[in-house]
């Protein structure tokens, strides 16, 4: 019996190296908002590498890839967050290179409201910002998809009150 295209298991190192290399960025970027340091956030993207590598196998559809390493890589940061303090300052945000005063101070302010969100808020808003719909959220955290639409007005509207504050 033939399987559909998008239905072949990722069995090859080199598969999962090529789709990883399509997303390595936007994990870390998550990782980092969700954590709030550049060292827990490369941590968390390098252990959710290697989980994802050694399970690749249960991996049923490539094209569901990139949801099924995020939902590893929101666990990692899940259990990460419990008994982690967020360190918000301007001197860390400085270290990165290349950032106008404006885009600095506006990047110190976006971080600030995100930490202000609860750590399902944050998670929420981290994956819509990363082009997750709805429905792709809900499957990641295992809630229904109305559940996941309201919860992320919500939290939209608390971080336009924590920004605009």
């Amino acid at each position: 019996m033939e399987t559909p295209a998008n239905m072949v298991q990722m069995t090859t190192k080199a598969d999962f190296a090529a789709m990883y290399e399509t997303c390595v960025n936007e994990l870390y970027r998550f990782a980092l908002y969700y954590l709030g340091s550049p060292e827990e956030a490369e941590d968390a993207v390098q252990e959710t590498a290697l989980e994802a590598f050694r399970s690749r196998h249960t991996l049923r559809e490539k094209a569901k890839f990139k949801a099924w390493i995020f939902a590893i890589l929101a666990a990692k940061c899940k259990r990460s967050v419990k008994g982690l303090i967020l360190k918000r300052s301007l001197a860390s945000l400085a270290a990165q290179e290349g950032a106008p005063d404006g885009d600095l101070l506006k990047a110190v302010e976006i971080r600030e409201a995100v930490a202000g969100l609860s750590p399902e808020e944050r998670l929420i808003i981290l994956l819509a910002a990363q082009g997750f719909k709805g429905a792709e959220i809900a499957s990641i955290l295992a809630k229904p998809e109305g559940t996941v639409r309201s919860k992320r007005s919500r939290a939209l509207e608390k971080l336009k009150g924590l920004i605009n504050s």
